[in-house]
């Protein structure tokens, strides 16, 4: 496959294409593909460094690069779902991303909100983060922070988790989502969550091939002005030259 994750957990699925945040591993992984169009995907903006180090060296006509910051889990589903496109279709990899973020559910259970950006925390919260043990089930889609009520749903596809050493939810225990036979365990890996003990999950509401097949069905993609590729993003991922705006929907159900 040629969507390859700079600096992707190595527990993830099979369908991920991952490669150590390096020169050397960056090298090594592009050298069976020959002259066939690469896409390297980044997380974090030294691994973002990497990849356009890699385009530098072969070329923005074969290497492609796609900076896409999400937790963990949920940047490991998308690139679960990036892997499906066809490969002559790369350059439509930014709108098939955002795509899959939009429909993708990340839920936590954490044993402290007191330090958690990015969701409204009631004061009551942060106060009782203060008298541990205490949980608290965090929706990062509905910008949702409830006290854990022992159950953490995993409904959809693809569900995927990490957790820390001590995870807040003990295994083999009803609030426990990860099913060996229908999960994916990133296992402990930094999150970055401020928490003594967290766990994140992500599914998709879709299949990713469903999701995927919507958007290269659009009928108006804008062009690069150099390369002339499709462009499903504000810019060209292999050029990095601005296009027109997207049409891509953002609301409504995959048909």
């Amino acid at each position: 496959m040629a969507v390859i994750g700079i600096g992707a957990p190595e527990t993830s699925p099979v369908t991920v294409n991952d490669v150590s945040p390096n020169l050397d591993a960056l090298t090594e992984a592009i050298q069976p593909y020959g002259d066939e169009e690469l896409l390297f995907v980044s997380r974090t903006a030294e691994h973002r460094r990497l990849g356009r180090a890699m385009r530098l060296l072969y070329g923005a006509e074969r290497v492609a690069v796609l900076h896409v910051e999400a937790p963990v889990t949920a940047w490991t589903l998308m690139l679960h779902g990036l892997s499906v496109l066809p490969q002559d279709r790369l350059a439509a990899a930014g709108g098939a991303a955002t795509a899959l973020l939009e429909w993708t559910r990340t839920r936590l259970v954490l044993s402290s909100v007191a330090r958690l950006d990015g969701v409204q925390t009631t004061f009551k919260q942060h106060l009782i983060s203060m008298w541990p043990p205490k949980r608290f089930a965090v929706d990062l889609l509905d910008s949702t922070v409830e006290e854990f009520s022992g159950t953490l749903p995993l409904d959809g596809y693809v569900p995927i988790a990490a957790h820390s050493k001590k995870a807040p939810v003990k295994p083999e225990t009803p609030g426990w989502p990860i099913d060996p036979g229908a999960a994916t365990d990133l296992g402990t890996i930094d999150c970055g969550w401020k928490a003594g003990r967290w766990l994140e999950t992500s599914t998709l509401m879709y299949p990713p091939e469903q999701i995927i097949e919507r958007v290269l069905g659009q009928p108006a993609f804008h062009r690069c002005p150099s390369c002339n590729r499709q462009a499903t993003a504000d810019h060209c991922l292999f050029c990095e030259l601005p296009v027109a705006e997207s049409t891509l929907p953002s609301e409504g159900v995959p048909a």
